[in-house]
C-alpha cells in the first residue's frame, strides 16, 4: 500500500534590506547595488510520509534566489534544521536558482562580490522561518509529472580558429529538457510546483538586485493560480548554457521578462 504523501510549502522575501555587493559579475567591482529590479525569495517544500509503524519519513527542498550556497552556511542550516525538526541532514536539499544579481553569500565569490555578515544572518533566519511555515502547512497531495523542452538557451563557448571564445554558439550543446512536478490537494488546489531546467540567469549585469528570468517565470506561474501556490525553480547543470537574448529587448529588464514568459511552456498542461 502506497504511503500518503504530505507536502507543505512556504515563500519568504529575501531581498536585501540594505545595500550590499551582488555576486556574479566582476564588472560591478564589488560596489553596493544601486536599485532593486525584482524581489528575491526563498521557497521551501517540506515532504512527509507516515509509515504503518507510526514512524515518519521527512525531506526538505529549499530553493533561493542566490548565486549558490556556501558550504559553511549550508552545513549550519542543515544541522539547525535536523536538530529542531528531526529532518535528516542528508534529506535536505539546498538549491540556488543561480541568479547573478543576488547578494554574495560566500567568500568564494571575492572579486565577484563579497558577503555581508548581516545579510548572511538575515538569510539564515529567513530560511528557518520558511521551513517552520512549510512544516505547519503540510497536507495530503497527489503528484503530477510532466516533461517537455524549452528553447530559450544557447551554448556560450565557440571555437574561433585555434582558440575558444565566450560567444553564442548555436551548434553547441544545451540541455533543452524541462521537467515539471505539480502537487495538488484533494480539493484540486495546486499547492506547489517544482520546475527543473538548466540555464544560467545572466541576462543582466546591471548593479541591481534581480531574480532574473527564473524569478520572473516563477512569479508568473504563481499568479495564474491560488495566491498560496508556490512555484520553485530548480537550477540544473547549466555549465556553458546561457539564455538567448531576445532581439526585441530594448534593455535588460525587457530581456528578462521576454525570456521569463517564453520559458514555462509546460505549465499549460496542468
Amino acid at each position: 500500500m502506497a504511503l500518503p504523501l504530505l507536502v507543505g510549502t512556504a515563500k519568504i522575501d529575501i531581498t536585501p534590506p540594505f545595500p550590499l555587493p551582488l555576486a556574479g559579475f566582476a564588472v560591478r567591482e564589488n560596489q553596493k547595488f544601486e536599485t532593486v529590479d525584482s524581489r528575491l525569495y526563498v521557497r521551501a517544500f517540506y515532504f512527509r510520509q507516515h509509515a504503518a509503524d507510526r514512524s515518519k519519513l521527512q525531506a526538505l527542498l529549499v530553493s533561493a534566489d542566490i548565486l549558490f550556497w556556501s558550504d559553511e552556511l549550508a552545513e549550519r542550516l542543515r544541522r539547525c534544521i535536523e536538530r529542531q525538526w528531526g529532518i535528516p541532514a542528508d534529506a535536505i536539499i539546498l538549491n540556488a536558482t543561480h541568479t547573478h544579481s543576488g547578494p554574495a553569500v560566500s567568500a568564494r565569490t571575492v572579486g565577484l562580490g563579497e558577503p555581508a555578515p548581516d545579510y548572511l544572518s538575515f538569510l539564515e533566519q529567513a530560511v528557518i522561518r520558511s521551513v517552520e511555515q512549510a512544516i505547519g502547512d503540510a497536507e495530503p497531495v497527489s503528484i503530477h509529472r510532466g516533461e517537455g523542452s524549452s528553447g530559450i538557451s544557447v551554448n556560450r563557448r565557440k571555437k574561433e580558429r585555434d582558440r575558444i571564445v565566450l560567444a553564442p554558439n548555436a551548434e553547441g550543446l544545451t540541455d533543452p529538457e524541462l521537467r515539471v512536478f505539480v502537487f495538488t490537494t484533494s480539493a484540486g488546489r495546486k499547492k506547489g510546483v517544482l520546475t527543473h531546467y538548466a540555464c544560467h540567469p545572466t541576462l543582466s549585469a546591471r548593479n541591481a538586485v534581480s531574480a532574473e528570468f527564473c524569478g520572473y517565470a516563477m512569479e508568473r506561474l504563481e499568479s495564474r493560480h491560488d495566491s498560496s501556490t508556490v512555484c520553485a525553480y530548480l537550477q540544473g547543470c547549466c555549465g556553458d548554457i546561457n539564455p538567448v537574448r531576445p532581439a526585441a529587448a530594448e534593455n535588460d529588464r525587457d530581456a528578462i521578462s521576454i525570456v521569463g514568459k517564453n520559458w514555462p511552456t509546460m505549465w499549460r498542461r496542468f
